[in-house]
């Protein structure tokens, strides 16, 4: 028997025993995207994004020849034992390409040779630089409209599929989306993308055109695209929206991709959603990867070039019938609700107020903070939010309807872009697009990097969103963090912070912009796999939690976007309080307003609220149950309140309730260089906070702020864990700092307290050792001492009497630039709460959305 299995067998054997299920991807799901099983083997992933059966809405017909094609690979990949799912859109881009239809002698469509049930696609938009010598072809836009439509050659793969088939496509009068207005080798013609897309404030079609570079590449003699261009639609920059944003306004290009923005409100994107995923289902696919999981690209930033859509007006007269009286209306500047038209009042509202052109999308006006408190804007926010929830629950039921309850459905863009869109009641993980630098969601300035910049309280909130107790991030290294691509001592330092946090940074070989090497997220994703076993179904444990509002965060937000995106009060605020708790080494949890109950508020004894303006009732109504019961709220008062009614409302004689002024967190987590400083204010609230009997899970004082840790409780299986991670990493992010004599206390739950007790050590590229343990009985706590941590540990206390073993599995040897507890000759380490050596400034624009 393999040696390190029979370790894993020996040591995990009663924890096994105990330990609830998990689906899949509940259950330590590393993941890379890659193609072949060799890619994910190098990653040491157990899962895996793979191209099989994607479908970016471009029709059932396009997602059957990505199974096709993907069928081999992933068959090798099932045959391993790894996991696969695929990309898919939600509510972002619904997309079509050119295509090149093979022609028989007799001129009707070939089909493929080795699929007969779909065409023969002889070339497409990717190599349309190669098109100019076909032999005989029919040229076609691959899209939707393929299906909705049942063109002849799209068949068997259309809506009158048995299988496959959806509803018919309507207008929000009733009218049947079918056919196109105007030409139909442009794909915007078509009527399903006319009556489904986002549009913007001004009734235009929200699209991006994508260019093929090759094709439209200038001729050095003439100046002109050198082509060839059959087929293509020709685009105007600054007329249209391209993916090229080097173009001046004016110059011509050819394109051979649209994709159209989804309006959230429309009822059939659901409905294909479903026949989409029963397709993924059929290819094998054991989930589903959804980009636009959220409201960019059907709300958008900003919502004025993307949130009016014709089923979003439409809906919205029928939301304001429901929801107000014909006073309230009346008060608001609606006299009949049946005829009103959103647009429109908000441009007539717009010129009153600036005076100024209000088809100008880019006007400062529409950033300006009177609109969060004006009715109609709030009540539309409101119903956007309303409406893009129910299109998400309406595609996970479908999912989940389709491929069962182990049937993964993880999203994209969540949590800086969820607006409250997203709960866990209809996603199970969060696997999201990062950066640390420009973002709507984190400023302009962004998160920053290590060792200054921490991207835990990201992690963390991003775990909090799905059903189960992980999340996947893509880091993306861009712009001024561009230097730290293919680095492996900045990957190890990235996955273990992101580890200790419930979260896997994914692996991507074949795109070089994100964060480490074949050979770090091999080492890392080794670990867990070793690791797991140990761990069992541990979950984070606190007493202390930080409230996350996302009815607050879109509160904040104007038809521009951010009044001053820069300074976004609950959200910096949010994530100011939990960078100064990693600092400081208190352990917290995230609470999001979706995740509020009387249950998850019974082992709370602190909740943080950071300038929360805005909360359901429920929320409301437990928070205020859970204060009169005991508990301690610190409320950080919003600047200003929008005009809502205070949330806490009515709790001001309680002594429970703890007011801060001056939004200390938001300006920590803005201002980093003087974090330092900004740290011992932070500080002095905990100790307030101790005063008033509040006892944190762990104390470690005399740790460096550069160390983070997060506690686990794991009950089922008697044991606990805390989790240490270094992010101390050198300006050029060469090597990371050591810490050395670190010391923390760990309160210990009742069905710890009181028994003999063992510690296990577990370290990358060390043998899993004994580590002692020091209980204080009448505290009810165990000490811990760490030598030294170059970049992870996870110290395991459990009961003395399971049984454990010294030997050297090679899955925690595999790492061997991880010899934590000795450092080299000369090498500085930090045992102190000092300042930062190196803060980062970050500044300047990175992507928005990096793809």
């Amino acid at each position: 028997m393999n040696f390190c299995a029979l370790f894993l067998v020996l040591i995990s054997l009663p924890l096994r025993a105990r330990a609830a299920p998990h689906p899949w991807w509940d259950d330590y799901p590393t993941m890379a995207q890659a193609e072949t099983l060799a890619e994910v083997k190098r990653s040491g992933a157990a899962s895996v994004i793979h191209g099989a059966a994607a479908d970016p809405t471009w029709g059932i017909m396009a997602a059957k020849l990505r199974a096709y094609q993907g069928a081999a690979n992933l068959r090798a990949l099932h045959a391993d034992g790894r996991r696969a799912i695929t990309w898919v859109e939600a509510f972002g881009d619904c997309m079509s390409y050119v295509a090149a239809l093979g022609l028989s002698a007799d001129g009707t469509v070939q089909r493929d040779p080795n699929h007969p049930d779909v065409p023969n696609i002889i070339l497409n938009n990717w190599a349309w630089q190669f098109s100019g010598s076909l032999g005989p072809h029919q040229t076609v836009w691959i899209g939707l409209h393929n299906y909705t439509d049942d063109l002849p050659w799209a068949r068997p793969y259309t809506r009158a599929n048995p299988r496959y088939g959806m509803p018919m496509p309507r207008f929000p009068n009733g009218v049947p989306a079918i056919g196109c207005n105007g030409s139909p080798a442009n794909p915007t013609s078509w009527r399903v993308y006319q009556a489904g897309a986002s549009r913007d404030i001004n009734g235009k079609l929200g699209v991006v055109w994508e260019l093929n570079p090759e094709v439209n590449r200038l001729d050095p003699g003439t100046g002109s695209v050198a082509g060839p261009t059959e087929g293509l639609v020709p685009v105007v920059a600054g007329r249209d929206e391209t993916s090229d944003p080097a173009l001046k306004p004016g110059e011509v290009r050819y394109a051979g991709i649209a994709s159209v923005h989804k309006d959230a409100a429309c009822p059939f994107w659901p409905a294909y959603f479903a026949a989409s995923c029963r397709n993924a289902v059929d290819a094998g696919l054991d989930g589903l990867w959804c980009d636009n999981y959220s409201a960019w690209d059907n709300f958008g930033y900003p919502p004025v070039e993307r949130a009016f859509g014709e089923w979003s007006v439409a809906r919205f007269r029928q939301y304001l019938a429901r929801h107000f009286s014909p006073a309230q209306l009346r008060a608001m500047g609606v006299e009949n609700p049946a005829v009103f038209d959103v647009r429109a009042e908000l441009k007539a509202r717009f010129r009153r107020w600036f005076g100024e052109d209000p088809s100008n999308l880019r006007a400062a006006g529409w950033r300006d903070a009177r609109w969060l408190s004006d009715p109609i804007w709030r009540a539309y926010r409101t119903f956007k939010q309303q409406a893009g929830a129910e299109a998400l629950r309406r595609c996970y039921a479908a999912a989940k309807r389709a491929g069962g309850s182990s049937f993964a459905v993880t999203g994209n863009d969540i949590p800086w872009f969820s607006l409250g869109w997203v709960t866990d009641h209809w996603l199970d993980m969060v696997n999201t697009e990062l950066n640390p630098g420009w973002h709507p969601g984190s400023g302009s300035f962004g998160v920053g990097f290590p060792p200054v910049g921490r991207m835990s309280p990201v992690y963390r909130l991003a775990a909090a969103h799905g059903k189960g107790r992980f999340a996947v991030a893509w880091y993306y290294l861009d712009g001024q963090y561009a230097k730290y691509r293919g680095n492996s001592e900045v990957g190890r330092v990235l996955s273990y912070e992101a580890l200790a946090c419930n979260t896997f940074l994914l692996s991507y070989p074949s795109n070089p912009s994100i964060s480490g090497t074949p050979q770090s997220h091999h080492e890392v994703n080794s670990f867990v796999t070793a690791s797991k076993p140990l761990w069992g179904d541990r979950k984070p444990a606190a007493n202390l939690a930080v409230l996350f509002s996302p009815t607050s965060q879109l509160a904040f937000m104007a038809p521009g976007g951010y009044p001053n995106m820069d300074r976004q009060p609950h959200v910096f605020s949010f994530y100011g309080w939990c960078t100064a708790l990693e600092m400081l080494h208190v352990p917290y949890l995230v609470l999001p307003e979706f995740k509020v109950t009387p249950a998850a508020l019974s082992n709370v004894d602190l909740l943080i609220a950071p300038e929360v303006v805005a909360l359901p009732a429920a929320a409301r109504a437990a928070i205020s149950a859970w204060v009169r019961r005991g508990g301690l709220l610190l409320v950080d008062e919003p600047a200003s309140s929008l005009g809502c009614p205070p949330p806490f409302r009515g709790l001001e004689p309680l002594r429970g309730v703890w007011r801060l002024r001056g939004e200390r967190a938001l300006d920590f987590y803005v201002n980093r260089d003087s974090r330092a400083q900004q740290l011992r204010w932070f500080a002095g609230v905990v100790a307030a906070a101790k005063r008033r009997g509040f006892r944190p899970t762990a104390e470690a004082a005399s740790m460096p702020p550069n160390v983070g840790l997060t506690v686990f409780a794991n009950p089922s299986q008697r044991a606990l864990s805390v989790d240490c991670y270094n992010v101390d990493l050198s300006p050029a992010g060469h090597r990371v700092v050591p810490a050395e004599q670190l010391r923390m206390t760990l309160r210990l739950p009742a069905y710890l307290a009181g028994k003999r007790l063992r510690g296990l050590l577990l370290m990358p590229g060390q043998t899993p050792s004994p580590i002692q343990l020091v209980p204080n009985a009448k505290a009810r706590t165990v000490g811990i001492h760490l030598p030294g941590l170059r970049y992870y540990a996870s110290v395991l206390v459990m009961l003395a009497d399971k049984p454990a073993s010294v030997s050297k599995p090679a899955a925690f040897a595999g790492a061997r630039h991880g010899k934590h507890s000795h450092l080299k000759r000369g090498e500085a380490s930090r045992t102190s709460h000092a300042p930062p050596s190196s803060p980062l400034t970050a500044s300047g624009r990175g992507v928005a959305k990096p793809r």
